[in-house]
């Protein structure tokens, strides 16, 4: 009996350490889309400070020590947020999306300001961020990103 619970702890532990690693596969396409457009002077308007927002307006942190330094974080609707909001800040909201074998990160520019009890969030374009996962490599490959700026 106790070699089968040790058998199963040990399948177990493989099972979710094997689910851990795709899981960390996945932030780290993630972080490096927004990396990349920190990458890209010409064509991307990054400036140290920008705030980085998942999709429901919450931080979004990346992995990487070295680039969390590039970036401001903060929870939109948090009441401490408020004061910094009255004077306007600019946010990256970060939108990943799993299509079939394409993993397509959308990276929203916004202007974000807070005045008379209503949020305004002034759109001024994006990036959009593709990788492919390949089969016969068994991995996924960067593809392309554009910009499309107002």
């Amino acid at each position: 009996m106790k070699i089968i619970l040790l058998l199963l702890a040990i399948i177990l532990g493989h099972i979710s350490s094997y689910g851990q690693n795709k899981n960390d596969d996945y932030k780290k396409m993630v972080d490096s889309a927004i990396v990349i457009q920190t990458m890209v002077p010409d064509k991307v308007p990054y400036r140290s400070g920008i705030y980085l927002l998942d999709g429901r307006d919450q931080a979004y942190t990346l992995t990487s020590d070295t680039h969390q330094k590039k970036f401001s974080y903060m929870n939109v609707y948090d009441k401490g947020s408020k004061s910094l909001l009255r004077k306007g800040v600019e946010a990256w909201k970060v939108l990943p999306v799993l299509s079939g074998n394409k993993l397509i990160v959308k990276i929203i520019c916004y202007n974000i300001t807070y005045k008379k009890y209503n949020y305004n969030f002034a759109n001024a374009g994006g990036a959009t961020v593709i990788f492919e996962y390949s089969c016969e490599k068994d991995t996924w490959i960067f593809k392309e990103t554009k910009w499309i700026g107002i």
